[in-house]
C-alpha cells in the first residue's frame, strides 16, 4: 500500500458472509416449522356480568336486591367465591351463585333484608353491580331465587332422632318401675 492512498477497510471474507446467510434462512426456516403447525390461541370467553334486576322495598325502607347475571360464553363455567365472586357487604357472599349458564339469567341472588340506607355490591371478575333503596322497584310478578333449605333438614333429622329413640326410653322406664 502506498502511503498516499487512504487506508480501505478490508472486505469481509466470502466466508463469514455465507455462514451469515445460513444462519438467517435457518432461523426464518425453524420459525416457520414452530408457527405452521401451531394452533391459533383460543380466545377466552368473557365473564359473567351481574345485573341488578330490581328492589323489593319493605314499608320502613328496607330493602331486599335481586340480581342477576349475563354470560355470554359458549358452556357453564364455575367461579368459586372468593376474589372473583363477592358480594358486598360481605357477609352476602355465601349464598351467591357459583355455576354461571350461557345467556341471560333474572333472580340468580337474592340478598336478605338490608337497611334503607346501605348499598349492595356483587362482584364477579371485576364486573360489578350495586343495588339501593332506590333501585327499580320489583313488579308484582318477581320471581325470587330459591335460598337453599336453611334448618329445615337439619329440624327434621334433629325430630326424626328423638321420636326414633322415644319409645326406647319409655319401655326402659316402664320396665324400671314394674321392677
Amino acid at each position: 500500500m502506498r502511503p498516499d492512498q487512504p487506508a480501505v477497510p478490508a472486505r469481509p471474507a466470502r466466508t463469514s458472509r455465507r455462514r451469515s446467510a445460513a444462519t438467517a434462512v435457518g432461523a426464518v426456516a425453524f420459525v416457520a416449522a414452530m408457527t405452521v403447525g401451531a394452533a391459533p390461541p383460543a380466545a377466552a370467553a368473557p365473564p359473567p356480568i351481574p345485573i341488578v334486576d330490581c328492589v323489593l322495598v319493605q314499608p320502613n325502607g328496607s330493602f331486599r336486591a335481586v340480581f342477576g347475571y349475563y354470560y355470554g360464553g359458549p358452556s357453564s363455567v364455575t367461579i368459586p367465591h372468593g376474589p372473583y365472586n363477592y358480594a358486598w357487604p360481605s357477609d352476602l357472599t355465601g349464598s351467591l351463585p357459583t355455576t354461571f349458564e350461557p345467556g341471560p339469567h333474572q333472580g340468580a341472588f337474592a340478598t336478605p333484608l338490608q337497611p334503607k340506607n346501605a348499598k349492595v355490591t356483587w362482584v364477579i371478575a371485576g364486573w360489578g353491580s350495586t343495588a339501593s333503596w332506590r333501585t327499580t322497584r320489583c313488579g308484582p310478578d318477581v320471581v325470587l331465587p330459591t335460598e337453599g333449605n336453611g334448618m329445615g333438614p337439619i329440624l327434621v333429622l334433629g325430630l326424626s332422632m328423638i321420636l326414633s329413640f322415644l319409645p326406647v326410653a319409655l319401655r326402659n322406664r316402664w320396665r324400671k318401675r314394674r321392677a
